[in-house]
């Protein structure tokens, strides 16, 4: 929070945050106040800061003590900390965030300084499904194998009204190493899978179930190779594209099978 035209040696603000977060401060994170220009504000120990929760309002309190007259600052700045109650919240949060477009939900918290208000934003987004390539291109290059993980629901939320659906995984210049694929799901739960073609699809995942799916691939061709997988469910996909380097006399040693897998790359919008 940044106040302009402080007079005297003390001043409050107030500020309010919604329902899923909480104020926080440890050793290492805590109320502060700076002083300066209007431009940057980077004075500190200039003051105390004391904090008045009230947990029934969502809102926190700040009393600050200066060490001078307020005058010898333009502006002075307020730095504190939020954060997410408790695993209650957080689901809460996870399960206002798909509901809304892109699963993106505006967290939004307004301060008060005698008749001033000021607020500030932030979103939210719940990756229902994420997917990440873990391997360096360095690694990649000697082995020729590419290492890649997909998350899905990591909150366990309903996303498919209850009911069973299935992950296609399809791929650009990447064969895969079907002895590597490993799933893990919580709640326990048996997933089979099948590869056909460009994809690889994964078979009646449970709703309200948190899964991890990890394997290697090896990548196909020499010289520069661009692969890519796109990792799709009901509405929504991630897709990894990578511009790799692969050296000629080098070699894999992991096993795979003798399949190119070739695949076109779907848009996908954040």
């Amino acid at each position: 929070v940044m106040l302009g035209g402080i007079t005297g040696k003390s001043f409050e603000v107030k500020d309010e945050f919604p329902e899923y977060l909480k104020y926080f401060a440890d050793k290492k994170h805590k109320a502060k106040v700076f002083g300066g220009s209007t431009y940057t504000q980077q004075n500190g120990d200039i003051g105390k800061v004391q904090v008045k929760k009230d947990s029934t309002k969502n809102s926190v309190t700040f009393h600050v003590s200066l060490n001078d007259d307020a005058q010898k600052y333009d502006y002075y700045k307020i730095v504190y900390y939020l954060s997410v109650k408790d695993l209650e919240a957080l689901h809460k949060l996870q399960e206002k965030a798909f509901k809304e477009e892109n699963h993106i939900c505006r967290l939004t918290n307004t301060a008060y300084f005698n008749n001033a208000t000021g607020s500030a934003s932030f979103d939210y987004k719940y990756d229902v499904l994420d997917k990440k390539l873990l391997s360096e291109k360095d690694e990649i290059k000697k082995s020729h194998i590419a290492e890649f993980k997909i998350t899905v629901n990591p909150g366990a939320l309903k996303i498919h009204n209850g009911e069973p659906y299935d992950l296609t995984d399809e791929f650009k210049n990447l064969s895969i190493d079907t002895a590597s694929i490993n799933v893990t799901i919580n709640p326990e739960a048996n997933i089979e899978y099948n590869i056909s073609g460009n994809k690889c699809t994964f078979y009646n995942i449970p709703d309200q179930t948190a899964v991890e799916i990890s394997y290697r691939a090896r990548v196909i061709g020499e010289k520069q190779v661009e692969i890519s997988n796109t990792a799709s469910i009901t509405g929504d996909s991630e897709t990894v594209d990578e511009k790799v380097d692969i050296a000629s006399n080098s070699g894999g040693t992991a096993s795979s099978i003798s399949l190119n897998l070739m695949k076109y790359e779907k848009d996908h919008t954040s």
